[in-house]
């Protein structure tokens, strides 16, 4: 392939990878105010998105090298999804008018409605996900098509389009989200994916393959292999490449709400997180592409790398709890939002750059792999990158339901990270020892399954340090002197319950004689500061209605706010409450409730608030919503004038609504724009402040 179509096709890598991470972002915002913010309805969507990937890198690598042509196939990919895209946000928009009538003809509740939004969510991403994952197995069959060194191409595409998506990630989480909203961010990939087309297409005018190798003559990476060790690379390394996506996504899952208790709940402090783990991804693969892609690969160098992958992940485990320390010391310095953002992308990477860095270079490994075993890979390398990516992918599938579903919500977040590690050693193991026969392959499998079971004994992270939101109080944190860890700031205060929930950290702590609940680190209810508020929200909206029937309370927290709305004289008082572990919490403000969980007019649902109301019959006469604060992630959809439309929908004539919004710590210009999208629902509005 001569040099100019080769630097069109790596320009087409990387501008693919940018648009399928826009697309991955944006499209998961749009359909979690469809499908609402609930973990497993977003972990299916995210799964989905996933599976279409994997589906469609088997599919066109098993046609790959069948094709004439690939970078043609490619562009008209590349078309192909710029076109369903556009079309996608209003596909999302009917959503909801094509399940509703569903729901009512079959007589869904609103669980089962839930998951038919969610299947019907699912569908709708399939197609563009089945052609997104096509474009690296035929990439990699045009570009390294003749190749002696073909797995180092796919590598080195591999990496790019990595590094594409990390430009998508900054963009999005930074710039085009905040400033053009889905849409438009929707419309600008669209065009990064015609771009890439372009390149392509512009490619195809060039001379044809010839199909002659880099030393001028026709060449394969063939290497001479006996047929029991290439039956064990056909199935060992794919299935290690399964567990490696799988480990990785729990990874993810995990080490973003382990930061999250760190860094913050922002979208920006999300972000930090995903950026960190692609340019990893994207640097392991490059640096092994660049360094070592020429070369025949073994079983056992993927296995030392799946090693390398188990061993950073531990020590990261192991030190995780001196980072609020590290971030007090950085906010000494400065505050400033671009301080803080710097601050959050390096705490981020300490926690996550080592061990994404191995599983980056995992993947061209595993095809150097492949290429050792006897592959003829110059001529199939499509079929290869298919097989490889469809099984890393499916992995990943699975690692997300285990790690959103399962792992975090039943074990926690610590075990969560530390099953992965142990999956991530276990798969060395397997790898070290079937590369050969002897001590000297034996003996590093026995050292990964010693490590393997010292995992297990790792002790869990202090309560107390993990719930303490250091990005949130770090003013009064630094207040108490220099010198001090916050260990010893917290030793004081007390944790009654400490739970990592689907969609969040819930602790109980005492200081003194108050009780506080907090999520995520951020106090979000509590028996000291916050007491005036929660009563004036119960007590006030049903002071002013005439005569209340039918309260609707978004967001439980302690409960005292329910609690002061059942004081009234009202039939039904309808509580949903998102995250499950603040159920539980609630319990220990039992003194402040009043009975209010055993009251038979109370009836508390999990769910998202959106979806809730998008789905309900019922109307009411008082809707009371106290979710988060906006800046919280996922929390915005429900200070949004679509939202604040919908509630006013589902209010009886003569209705009132209150919405809760902080006004500490908000800039005065968010604070009157949330107002004014109020106002847009509910014209005659007053402003209320506790003293």
């Amino acid at each position: 392939m001569p040099a100019a179509v080769l630097g069109f096709v790596l320009a087409a890598a990387v501008l693919s990878g940018a648009a399928s991470l826009l697309y991955e972002v944006v499209w998961l915002r749009m359909l979690g105010l469809v499908v609402g913010h609930a973990v497993d309805a977003l972990a299916a969507v995210l799964a989905a998105f996933m599976a279409g990937l994997a589906i469609g890198a088997a599919l066109f690598g098993h046609l790959a090298g069948r094709l004439r042509r690939p970078l043609a196939a490619c562009a008209w990919l590349e078309g192909a999804i710029a076109a369903y895209a556009a079309l996608l946000p209003s596909a999302v928009a009917a959503l909801p008018r094509a399940s509703l009538p569903l729901r009512e003809a079959l007589g869904l509740s609103y669980g089962g409605w839930s998951v038919l939004q969610t299947a019907l969510a699912c569908v709708l991403l399939l197609p563009p996900t089945v052609l997104m994952g096509g474009t690296l197995p035929l990439l990699s069959q045009a570009a390294g098509r003749g190749r002696a060194a073909a797995a180092r191409v796919a590598g080195a595409l591999y990496a790019l389009n990595t590094s594409g998506a990390v430009l998508g990630a900054l963009a999005a989480g930074y710039w085009l989200l905040p400033v053009a909203g889905n849409r438009e961010t929707v419309w600008i990939a669209a065009g990064v994916n015609l771009a890439a087309a372009a390149l392509l297409l512009a490619a195809c005018r060039r001379p044809p393959l010839t199909g002659v190798g880099e030393s001028g003559s026709r060449a394969e990476a063939h290497v001479a292999e006996r047929p029991e060790r290439s039956n064990r690379l056909a199935w060992l390394v794919p299935c290690a490449m399964a567990v490696s996506g799988a480990a990785a996504m729990v990874f993810e899952i995990a080490w973003t709400r382990a930061l999250s208790l760190v860094i913050g709940s922002s979208t920006y402090a999300f972000t930090s997180v995903l950026v960190v783990a692609l340019v990893g991804i994207a640097g392991g693969s490059a640096v092994y592409a660049w360094r070592w892609g020429a070369r025949p690969a073994g079983l056992a160098a993927l296995g030392a790398i799946e090693a390398g992958v188990g061993v950073s992940a531990a020590l990261a485990l192991l030190g995780f709890e001196r980072l609020p320390d590290l971030l007090l010391t950085g906010l000494r310095w400065s505050v400033a939002p671009g301080s803080v953002a710097l601050l959050q992308i390096l705490l981020s990477a300490v926690a996550l750059l080592p061990a994404t860095l191995f599983i980056g270079a995992s993947f061209p490994c595993a095809l150097a792999a492949t290429a050792a075993g006897g592959a003829p890979m110059g001529q199939k390398i499509g079929r290869q990158v298919g097989r490889l990516y469809a099984a890393n992918t499916v992995g990943a599938v699975a690692g997300v339901i285990l790690g959103a579903l399962v792992l975090v919500p039943g074990w926690g977040v610590h075990a969560a990270l530390k099953t992965a590690i142990v999956a991530s050693l276990l798969a060395a193991a397997a790898l070290l020892g079937a590369s050969g026969r002897g001590a000297r392959h034996l003996v590093p499998a026995a050292v990964s399954l010693a490590a393997a079971g010292g995992v297990g004994l790792a002790p869990p992270w202090d309560a107390r340090v993990m719930s303490s939101g250091p990005a949130i109080y770090a003013t009064s944190y630094l207040a108490s002197g220099p010198g001090r860890s916050l260990r010893q700031i917290m030793a004081d205060e007390a944790v009654l319950y400490y739970r990592d929930g689907r969609s969040g950290t819930v602790a109980v702590t005492r200081r003194g004689p108050h009780t506080l609940l907090r999520i995520n680190g951020k106090i979000d209810a509590g028996t000291v500061v916050d007491m005036p508020t929660q009563l004036l929200l119960g007590h006030l909206p049903l002071l002013v209605h005439p005569s209340p029937r039918t309260v609707f309370i978004l967001g439980l927290g302690s409960g005292v706010t329910a609690a002061a709305a059942a004081r009234h004289p009202v039939e039904r008082v309808d509580v949903l409450e998102i995250e499950p572990a603040v159920v539980e919490a609630s319990r220990f403000f039992a003194g402040e409730q009043g009975g209010l969980l055993e009251d038979p007019r109370v009836r508390i649902a999990i769910g998202d608030g959106r979806s809730f109301l998008l789905s309900t019959g019922a109307r009411y006469d008082v809707i009371i919503s106290e979710p988060s604060n906006p800046w919280v992630q996922g929390m915005a959809g429900l200070f949004s004038a679509e939202f604040f439309a919908l509630a006013r929908e589902r209010l009886r004539p003569g209705g009132l609504m209150l919405q809760w919004v902080q006004s500490y710590n908000l800039a005065p210009d968010d604070l009157r724009m949330v107002i004014a999208t109020f106002r847009s629902a509910f014209p005659a509005t007053s402003v209320w402040e506790p003293l």
